[in-house]
C-alpha cells in the first residue's frame, strides 16, 4: 500500500508539527481530529522552507514516526537523519552533520537508547576526535 504525501511550509521559530500528540495520557501518537474523534496518521510528510526546499522529510503510520527521518539546511544539505521509537522520541543511531564547502561533513553520532546515550564526535576531516558514554 502507497501512503499519500502531505506537504507544509516550514515558519522559521515554529519547530512544532501541525499535529496534535497527547502524550499525558501514555499514548504519544501523533493525530488530528476529524469530527471531534483522533485520527491516528498515516502519509509520507515533507516540510519545506519558504523557497521550497525541503526542510523535513519522514513517514507517519498508525501516528507514529516510522522508518528513517532526514532534515536539512535551506541549502538543501543534510543536516541530520535517524529514526524515533513507539513515543516519538529520537532512538538509535541519529547522524548529525554541518555543512562545508556546501555539502554535509558528518559531526556526530549518537546512539540513543532507553538507558544510555553513545556519542561519537568527528572533525571537519572525518576523524574521530571524541568518544563517550552516559547512562541515563
Amino acid at each position: 500500500m502507497t501512503l499519500p504525501t502531505r506537504t507544509s511550509i516550514f515558519i522559521l521559530g515554529d519547530y512544532t508539527f501541525p499535529w496534535e500528540c497527547d502524550s499525558e495520557d501514555g499514548d504519544h501518537r501523533f493525530y488530528e481530529l476529524s469530527y471531534g474523534e483522533k485520527v491516528y496518521l498515516n502519509f509520507n510528510y515533507r516540510r519545506l522552507y519558504p523557497s521550497g526546499v525541503i526542510q523535513s522529510e519522514g513517514t507517519f503510520v498508525g501516528g507514529y514516526k516510522a522508518g528513517i527521518w532526514r532534515f536539512f539546511t535551506e541549502n538543501g544539505v543534510l543536516s541530520q537523519f535517524g529514526s524515533y521509537n513507539n513515543k516519538n522520541e529520537r532512538h538509535g543511531k541519529w547522524r548529525f552533520y554541518e555543512e562545508f564547502l556546501g555539502r554535509p561533513a558528518l559531526k556526530m553520532v549518537v546512539d540513543q537508547r532507553e538507558n544510555s546515550e553513545h556519542y561519537w564526535s568527528y572533525d571537519m576531516r572525518g576523524n574521530l576526535w571524541q568518544e563517550y558514554k552516559v547512562l541515563n
